[in-house]
């Protein structure tokens, strides 16, 4: 649940941010964008530096920690866990997944429907609330049912919004859709980041979640550029279905490759 309250109380505020968004592009154009997300993570910079205070245990580091080098560094980044090996398969797969149709969403919206900075505010507006009110009661299940039927949930979820992208032409649809997609990634994060917690001692929780940050990074750095020659050629079905196709495939990995204890 813990994991559910820190995201639900990042997120939440996008539903501000996402108004504002659309107020301020109207107001003074695109640049001031920018200006203003600079001066909040300035913000957010110094309030980090000021008032963040040190939670690591040094009682449990271990002689690997006590050891660590650089060479060691970038040799255990890329050499998961061997129980957890199935796992990094299933979320590379699903991180290039989405990055292929997804994480070019707006771009398609805009390009081809002539969906407006307006409306896309509004459908992020959409989906932070979603994602935001329903991460704490989530991660309560997630606590009390396990990890994995979640993980699962996420991913039929996503088969459905993707879908629904890809075969509506309808605004409110696409809203609909906004809801359904923040209980998909409102589902995913907590039962991942519960799960990696669970499989690896306490000691190296933060390596584990940092591989798995890694590992979804670089196997999902090229999906956007595929996915946007797809759409180029093909226009904006094609990467939303192949997106579909690899999601579609991950669920019996999940079923068959991740293992609770």
């Amino acid at each position: 649940m813990t994991f559910g309250v820190l995201i639900a109380s990042s997120v939440l505020t996008g539903i501000v941010a996402a108004t504002i968004t659309w107020l301020l592009v109207g107001w003074k154009g695109l640049r001031i964008i920018f200006w203003t997300y600079f001066a909040a993570t300035l913000t957010n910079l110094i309030l980090t530096a000021l008032f963040l205070e040190e939670t690591l245990n040094t009682a449990i580091q271990t002689e690997y920690h006590r050891h660590l080098n650089i060479r060691t560094l970038f040799k255990e980044t890329f050499k998961p866990e061997r129980k957890l090996k199935g796992f990094y398969l299933i979320v590379s797969l699903d991180a290039f997944a989405w990055g292929l149709g997804m994480q070019i969403l707006y771009g398609m919206l805009s390009d081809q429907l002539g969906v407006t900075i307006g409306q896309l505010s509004i459908l992020t507006a959409v989906f932070a609330a979603s994602m935001g009110l329903s991460q704490v009661p989530i991660g309560k299940l997630v606590d009390k049912h396990g990890r994995k039927p979640y993980i699962m949930i996420s991913e039929l979820i996503g088969i459905i919004v993707i879908a629904g992208f890809a075969f509506t032409a309808n605004f409110t649809i696409f809203i609909v859709l906004q809801v359904l997609l923040g209980l998909c990634v409102a589902t995913w994060v907590p039962a991942v980041l519960a799960y990696i917690s669970d499989q690896v001692e306490e000691a190296r929780r933060a390596e584990a979640i940092g591989k798995y940050s890694a590992f979804r990074g670089l196997i999902s750095f090229p999906a956007p550029t595929i996915g946007g020659i797809l759409y180029d050629f093909w226009g904006m079905q094609a990467p939303l279905l192949v997106n579909l196709i690899l999601v579609i495939i991950c669920v019996p990995l999940i079923n068959k490759l991740i293992h609770e204890t």
